[in-house]
């Protein structure tokens, strides 16, 4: 058992800070909490509250958002495919797995995670569409760490294509007018 104590301002703090960064944790530790004593009501309000904002998912990814997740995986696609160092390669395929997983996610407005819980929304994603995207980028960083990075590749050209192809040319982001 863990416990959390919290106001329902810091509550609010954190779940406007996840929802932000499409990792909804303390979403998910609200709304499948078990309330253990609730003078007021206060604790099924939230939790039912938070069950219901968790179901809706994050904010669909603006066109900025979506050209810059499809620039941050196209750069380490070509990295990868440039690189002759097998372990350079592998570093590359762990990180890159990930922001691979969090567009297929968040380009279809599911929440993401890190560590365990990016797997796990990307398996519960699989399961609703009937993709099997969570276990091909799985194969595929292991055929990495076996020197073979067809499979990668392969795997996240797929990806990239559901969201309009790699994007390395003309990207460009823009910083504050001076």
């Amino acid at each position: 058992m863990e416990l959390f104590v919290q106001t329902e301002a810091s509550l609010e703090h954190f779940r406007a800070k996840e929802h932000a960064a499409g990792r909804p944790a303390t979403l998910r530790l609200i709304a499948h909490s078990h309330v253990l004593h609730d003078v007021d009501g206060s604790g099924a309000r939230l939790r039912e509250s938070y069950a219901k904002r968790l179901a809706l998912g994050p904010d669909p990814l603006t066109d900025q958002e979506l050209r810059s997740a499809r620039y941050r995986i196209t750069d380490p696609l070509d990295d990868l495919i440039g690189s002759k160092d097998p372990a350079e390669r592998l570093m590359i395929a762990t990180t890159f797995w990930q922001a691979t997983a969090d567009l297929v996610l968040t380009g279809n407005r599911r929440w993401t995670g890190s560590g365990k819980w990016l797997h796990r929304e990307l398996d519960a994603f699989d399961r609703s569409t009937g993709t099997a995207y969570a276990q091909v980028l799985a194969s595929a960083v292991e055929s990495v760490a076996s020197d073979v990075i067809e499979p990668m590749v392969g795997a996240v050209a797929k990806a990239l294509d559901r969201f309009g192809g790699r994007l390395f040319d003309g990207y460009s982001i823009r910083g504050p007018a001076t």
